[in-house]
């Protein structure tokens, strides 16, 4: 029976780099620990945000919010695709949009300009 080519993890190498003289020749365990599915886990967590958001404010007063700031809601998302897809940071578009466009105060639209970076900085962590 052949033996089945087990791909090492990065900490497998690590650890066993000094007992081993050729890189290729090494087999792992092939009792990995098996890959999450990180879209799942992300669509779980975005659901628990929602479910505690909508029992926390109470599910008028939560959808009326998103209802009467939507311009908000809009700009964040448009963020977070420019965030995503570059070095910028959410806040860099949230900035200019709330200040020139929506009308909010400098020092208010700085705040949560600031705000939302430390989120997006800590969520990508």
């Amino acid at each position: 029976m052949p033996e089945t080519k087990v791909v090492c993890t990065s900490e497998e190498r690590v650890r066993d780099w000094p007992k081993r003289v050729d890189v290729e020749s090494v087999s792992c365990s092939a009792h990995q620990a098996p890959k999450r599915n990180f879209v799942s886990v992300s669509v779980l967590v975005a659901i628990t945000t929602w479910i505690v958001w909508l029992r926390l404010a109470g599910p008028a007063n939560a959808i009326g919010s998103l209802v009467t700031h939507w311009e908000a809601a809009v700009t964040m998302i448009f963020g977070s695709i420019v965030a995503g897809g570059t070095s910028m940071g959410g806040g860099a578009v949230a900035f200019p949009v709330f200040t020139k466009v929506l009308q909010v105060l400098p020092h208010e639209a700085k705040v949560f300009s600031l705000a939302i970076q430390s989120v997006g900085m800590g969520a990508a962590s």
